[in-house]
């Protein structure tokens, strides 16, 4: 399987592997999609090809998964510790490795009834600061 990096059960291209490790690295949050490119060497025209591949996106989340585990104790215990003080505000720093790994999405739906009795579903999704071009 020459070209490709075995990232647990998900292989990654070279280009992949490249990507994956500008989007897990924390400076890369307020980049646009062609800088994140840029840093990856890859093209723009590449990037969105691999941004809308499903198993680079399984990959990446294994990776950055594997990547916290290690640290998840000590989150839990922050956000414990937080919790237990009042008007402390600490859930940005553990929103973002929640996101990272995408076990966090902030959406919610609303539902209402439209004019002629059908029910009307609205997804309300929060502001991210990712950038994209």
């Amino acid at each position: 399987m020459a070209g490709r990096i075995v990232a647990k059960d998900r292989t990654l291209t070279r280009a992949g592997q490249r990507l994956a490790d500008v989007l897990l690295d924390p400076r890369s949050e307020n980049m646009t999609a062609l800088q994140r490119a840029q840093a990856a060497g890859i093209s723009l025209r590449r990037y969105h090809e691999l941004m809308a591949d499903p198993d680079f996106q399984a990959a990446l989340k294994a990776k950055a998964i594997e990547m916290l585990m290690p640290s998840i104790p000590k989150v839990l215990e922050a956000a414990k510790q937080t919790a237990q003080e009042p008007g402390r505000d600490g859930f940005k720093d553990r929103e973002m490795l929640l996101r990272l790994v995408q076990w966090y999405d902030p959406k919610s739906t609303v539902e209402h009834t439209g004019p002629g009795g059908e029910t009307l579903k609205i997804v309300i999704e929060a502001p991210t600061n990712y950038a994209t071009e």
